[in-house]
């Protein structure tokens, strides 16, 4: 999917990408329940994102996934489904 894309258009998303500072809602984030997933071999979004995150949400079900770029979900779709159904019932069992 992404070797079909014009290259116009990811350079058009490169810029708000590589500024883009979200931070300050990890407060938030680190008082829900929350799951972070990334690729080993991800060229857009580099698996040293996920160690920064899972640096402000330790709590987190984190899952690094070795030989796997960008589209993880599609990737590894079996790994992600386990991470988003704990992510569900955890969401479930929250007040």
């Amino acid at each position: 999917m992404l070797a079909e894309t014009p290259l116009e258009v990811i350079a058009d998303f490169y810029p708000t990408f590589s500024e883009l500072d979200e931070y300050q809602a990890f407060e938030v984030l680190s008082r829900i329940p929350s799951a972070v997933i990334g690729g080993e071999d991800d060229l857009f979004t580099p698996v040293t994102h996920t160690d920064r995150i899972l640096e402000r949400l330790p709590d987190t079900d984190a899952r690094r996934l070795p030989h796997c770029g960008h589209l993880g979900i599609i990737e590894q779709a079996e790994v992600c489904n386990e991470v988003l159904d704990r992510l569900v019932k955890r969401a479930g069992h929250y007040d």
